[in-house]
């Protein structure tokens, strides 16, 4: 009972400790375009795009047809809850993968590089589909900056302030 009861003390303690010390981020919602699948590149901090617009308290990201976003916002870190939505009228929630599980939500990363002393770029990447379709996708995109000899990449998409309402408009 005694081991019990200390075991579970340190459990919590620790968690108490994580979870306090840890900052808190705005909360946000991804609009993904219907029938997407592929890779999403978000990248930051670009002057010529719109800053992501604050719906309800969440931050919106509306994803492009082509899988990619530009705002001149700043990446924010920390805890909090996201959610991941088809942007069709509907808006029904996408789940968030989990290995042998299902869902359809995988490998978000934050990154951040440069090829010379010149401007660095940060960026965000997800996977939208299965877990066999994550397996047999190519590698993740990275901005122009990242590789400016690679012409496959994408045009970046802004925010749907340049291009129009979203679902969560409706």
């Amino acid at each position: 009972m005694k081991r019990t009861t200390i075991a579970t003390f340190s459990v919590m303690t620790v968690l108490w400790i994580a979870v306090g010390c840890s900052e808190l981020r705005t909360p946000t919602v991804y609009e993904i375009p219907e029938n997407f699948r592929g890779w999403v590149l978000v990248q930051y901090k670009e002057s010529g795009c719109p800053p992501l617009p604050t719906v309800a308290g969440k931050l919106l990201f509306r994803v492009g047809e082509n899988g990619t976003l530009c705002t001149n916002s700043e990446p924010e870190f920390g805890l909090a809850t996201d959610e991941f939505f088809v942007s069709d009228r509907q808006r029904v929630a996408i789940p968030a993968g989990n290995p042998g599980e299902g869902g359809l939500i995988w490998n978000r990363t934050y990154s951040e590089c440069s090829l010379t002393d010149g401007p660095v770029a940060t960026f965000a990447n997800f996977f939208v589909g299965t877990e066999n379709e994550l397996k047999n996708a190519p590698e993740h995109p990275t901005p122009r900056e990242c590789d400016p000899h690679d012409a496959a990449q994408p045009p970046l998409e802004p925010t749907a302030e340049k291009r129009g309402g979203s679902a969560a408009d409706r």
